[in-house]
């Protein structure tokens, strides 16, 4: 593993220096726009519309090539001209606002960008015409961070207006459309005017990001639908794209019943009757033309865990589209149990447990995006039967067992120091609890206290750095499974004193209640819990007499549990955690 270091006072002392030599920087691009400003100094103009701008050409030259060229007339591209054609004094520029002149002519002597995104499409045109690299880097980047379900396929559509200046925004833009496909095709405007061409690209894109194929081909059938008459003939070309093996027959017909024109026409009638014939048939159906899964962009990290009182060295992914696991290599990675698991990012960070020999308080941290693991810093305490929790981009460690105590003591992590900090202990002493966060407070539940399993409850608020009682349970809760969806946390399963449960219950911060929702179809405790797409996923754990590898997945809209593919090994005191996006997610499935 590698050790990530605190910063040292040599490099806080370098930190100090660039930072004194930018404000220098900074005060000379000021000095050079208010002489500007005043007219000194100024050989040239520049003049747009009905507006006349005094400016500097040695400033306006290292600024653009293309203002460069105009000013100097180069003969030898790449080299200071030896003599000049001409001297030019004034340049017309067309075509353009004075108002957006004024901007780039600004930049060029401060490096500001104003903060007003309203016209960030005419700076962008203005500096790809004019070949201002730092504007248009700096433009694209305030783009990129504008994307949203509202604005993806504006903006998507004016970088391909830039396909060279605006390569950055294209990729974010598209990564953007290909994780959101399944709100944007139905709620956007925009999505219904893309092109054949264009359509193709995203339905055949393998990391379009939708639960189950009749997404895809509602959205065939949408678009189609939207200019039947000249849209029709391209119904064949788009379905190609869509894996009808992997859709069932009652979804496949439910969505030709609802688009009835579409279906109706002969020309798109022969194609989707020939889809369903093939889908009926078993051996197409698991051709790899019509049903490879697709790459998930959730993808379920499993960590460590236990068996016959051993530590684990195991990780192990989930994909969520084809249901299969994988076991990835762990040599970085030692046996580790009753440990936390959380997520900053794309960085999973593994706090506390037992190691087979003692408890612990190191921690470290795994990588996916490059498979590489690093040491952090090591906590106050050690803690076995940790709970962990993530508000505001800090790591929270709460309660645990050291070896001779029920821990009531909490820290907090700070990744860009690289500091655990001690805040407000617990009002109870637990171990074997679980937390989650829910509109900036962090929710505390059951546990052991060293003599019984417990059902009360508590909430930190970082503001105050304070806890407060809550509602209890309705049952006593040891090894518990807890996380946050929606506004509200679920509990799940655990050790009760005298049995393991199945039991499941949710607590509403609003109403400070707690309800019973469906059991889970196995009884279990010190399982790892996490939630994917909208569903509550309960992994391995301890039934009573063995631990299993038993999986289950939650429907939180129909209150209803569903067997997943099992573990590939049966362990409890796991942990688990969803890492999304990764650019790399085929190393961790089976493809």
């Amino acid at each position: 593993m590698e050790v990530v270091a605190e910063s040292s006072s040599a490099s806080l002392v370098l930190q100090q220096e660039v930072t004194e030599q930018r404000r220098n920087e900074n005060r000379v691009c000021k000095v050079l726009d208010e002489l500007r400003q005043g007219g000194f100094f100024c050989d040239a103009s520049i003049r747009c519309g009905n507006k006349t701008f005094k400016v500097q050409r040695n400033v306006m030259s290292t600024c653009s090539p293309y203002f460069r060229a105009l000013f100097t007339y180069d003969e030898n591209p790449g080299e200071l001209p030896k003599k000049k054609k001409r001297a030019m004094s004034e340049i017309n520029i067309q075509d353009m606002s004075p108002e957006i002149m004024e901007i780039v002519i600004r930049y060029a002597y401060t490096r500001d960008v104003p903060s007003d995104m309203s016209t960030v499409v005419q700076i962008i045109q203005a500096a790809d015409r004019f070949q201002i690299e730092g504007l248009l880097k700096t433009c694209c980047h305030a783009l990129v961070q504008e994307i949203s379900l509202e604005t993806c396929m504006q903006i998507r559509s004016l970088a391909r207006a830039f396909p060279f200046s605006c390569c950055a925004i294209k990729v974010a833009a598209d990564k953007f459309l290909l994780e959101n496909f399944t709100w944007i095709y139905c709620f956007s405007a925009d999505f219904l005017q893309l092109d054949t061409d264009d359509l193709c690209d995203v339905l055949a894109n393998d990391r379009l990001n939708v639960r189950t194929e009749s997404i895809p081909l509602d959205a065939v059938c949408r678009w189609v639908a939207y200019d039947f008459e000249h849209r029709y003939t391209h119904a064949d070309r788009l379905l190609r794209h869509v894996r009808l093996g992997l859709i069932t027959n009652d979804a496949f017909f439910r969505i030709l019943n609802y688009h009835k024109l579409i279906a109706a026409s002969p020309a798109v009638h022969s194609v989707l009757l020939n889809a369903s014939r093939l889908m009926g048939q078993p051996e197409v159906r698991g051709s790899a033309q019509l049903s490879v899964p697709r790459l998930p962009n959730d993808l379920v990290f499993v960590f460590g865990g236990s068996n016959l009182g051993w530590p684990l060295q195991i990780v192990e992914t989930f994909d969520i589209r084809s249901l299969t696991w994988k076991e990835c290599s762990a040599a970085d990675f030692g046996p580790r149990s009753y440990h936390g698991t959380v997520v900053l990012g794309q960085v999973v960070y593994i706090v506390g447990g037992f190691d087979g020999s003692d408890y612990i308080n190191y921690c470290c941290a795994f990588y996916p995006a490059f498979s590489r693991w690093a040491h952090v810093a090591p906590m106050h305490d050690k803690r076995c039967y940790v709970s962990v929790a993530i508000l505001d981009g800090y790591i929270y460690a709460l309660g645990g067992f050291d070896g001779r105590i029920r821990q009531r003591s909490a820290e907090r992590f700070y990744p860009s120091s690289n500091q655990w900090t001690l805040i407000q202990p617990m009002l109870c002493p637990r171990s074997d609890g679980g937390a989650a966060t829910v509109s900036g407070k962090i929710y505390m539940l059951g546990g052991f206290n060293g003599q019984e399993s417990l059902s009360s409850a508590e909430c930190y608020d970082p503001l105050t750095n304070q806890w407060t009682l809550l509602q209890p349970m309705r049952e006593c809760r040891s090894g518990v499974g807890v996380v946050a969806h929606r506004g509200c946390v679920y509990a799940a399963g655990g050790f009760n004193g005298t049995r393991r449960l199945n039991s499941v219950e949710r607590y509403d911060p609003d109403e400070d209640e707690w309800r019973p929702l469906s059991p889970m179809l196995n009884a279990r405790s010190n399982f790892a819990m996490t939630v994917i797409e909208d569903m509550l996923m309960v992994v391995g754990g301890y039934g009573g007499r063995h631990t299993t590898t038993r999986v289950e997945l939650f429907d939180v809209y129909g209150d209803r549990w569903s067997i997943s593919t099992e573990l590939s090994y049966s362990r409890s005191a796991l942990s688990a955690c969803v890492v999304s996006g990764l650019p790399n997610v085929e190393e961790y499935t089976l493809r």
